[in-house]
């Protein structure tokens, strides 16, 4: 019985086969990469709809009243609040931060959206330690509110505020902007969210998460008029 002899790949050969490989690839990886963020962002939904259950659970433990702060990414971990902007009170006697009974400690998964590509450069990078979501009440003069009475700060002025008559409201995102500055290319609105396509993830006082579009030319400290328009298309509700 006679052996057939194998050939070899010639250089030639081989090298089609590398091109080849090489084109696929090329037309594949962006398909991966656009799959990669979706899957982030669905990971990222389910973190806010996880802090929500925590802050229903923290309601249900302090007389049905919520708490959103816009501290940046450390409203969930923060231990006080400061109702007339100087004074401190505890969250769970100063022991642990405001959310971590419900949905872990600072350095828990849920915090953080794996969307977001923290500027490590950032001084926020260490402060926030890679937390990503924000809520949207005063920095310090906030205290938990019925939901019925949450509101969302927009100036410095008693009368700034928006979104108290709504019946769904905004909570917090998965964005963060400098707090008590105005180096916000340093925040990690800078960052890579969603592959800085203007997509943000809204949690909503209703339990949803819904998606906001908004042109990171937006991405500046404080709330812009700009957000609110963006909140209300995403909301379906008005500001006012």
């Amino acid at each position: 019985m006679k052996h057939q002899k194998l050939k070899n790949f010639t250089l030639l050969e081989l090298l089609v086969v590398i091109a080849i490989i090489g084109i696929l690839m090329t037309i594949l990886f962006p398909s991966l990469q656009e799959a990669r963020v979706r899957a982030q962002a669905t990971v990222c939904k389910s973190n806010l709809k996880q802090m929500h259950i925590g802050e229903m659970l923290y309601a249900k433990d302090n007389n049905r009243k919520i708490w959103a702060g816009h501290w940046g990414a450390e409203f969930m971990t923060r231990t006080f609040y400061q109702p007339d902007g100087i004074n401190r009170v505890n969250f769970h006697d100063g022991n642990t931060g405001f959310l971590e009974p419900y949905t872990g400690d600072g350095n828990s998964a849920v915090y953080n959206c794996p969307a977001t590509d923290y500027d490590k450069s950032s001084v926020f990078y260490n402060a926030d330690k890679g937390r990503s979501y924000e809520g949207f009440m005063d920095i310090n003069a906030s205290k938990p509110e019925f939901i019925k009475d949450f509101y969302v700060r927009t100036g410095p002025g008693p009368n700034d505020l928006a979104f108290e008559d709504a019946s769904r409201k905004p909570l917090f995102w998965d964005f963060t902007n400098t707090i008590g500055g105005t180096d916000w290319a340093k925040s990690i609105g800078s960052s890579s969210i969603h592959g800085n396509k203007g997509r943000i993830n809204l949690a909503v006082t209703d339990g949803t998460v819904v998606p906001v579009k908004l042109p990171t030319v937006y991405w500046k400290p404080w709330i812009q008029p700009e957000w609110i328009i963006a909140l209300e298309r995403a909301l379906g509700e008005s500001a006012n």
